[in-house]
């Protein structure tokens, strides 16, 4: 499931999930807009923030997604 899906459907404010992740609410924008994808720690943090519904795979920028097929990862 998308980030911000998520976050909608569990009416989770953006800036206490951030400070329960240790990141600043301008870079969960960031993870949220999949502008970056997100360093393994915050990715694992999120991942289990949300009871898995956000997987690492969700979390990835289509160039990273692109990448990570090319190479056959995906």
């Amino acid at each position: 499931m998308d980030l911000y899906q998520w976050l909608w459907k569990n009416r989770v404010k953006k800036g206490e999930f951030a400070k329960k992740l240790g990141i600043s609410p301008q870079s969960l924008s960031t993870l949220i807009y999949k502008k970056y994808s997100p360093a393994l720690r915050v990715a694992t943090g999120i991942n289990k923030l949300s009871n898995g519904e956000v997987t690492m795979e969700d979390m990835l920028t289509d160039n990273d997604r692109k990448e990570l097929q090319e190479l056959g990862l995906l």
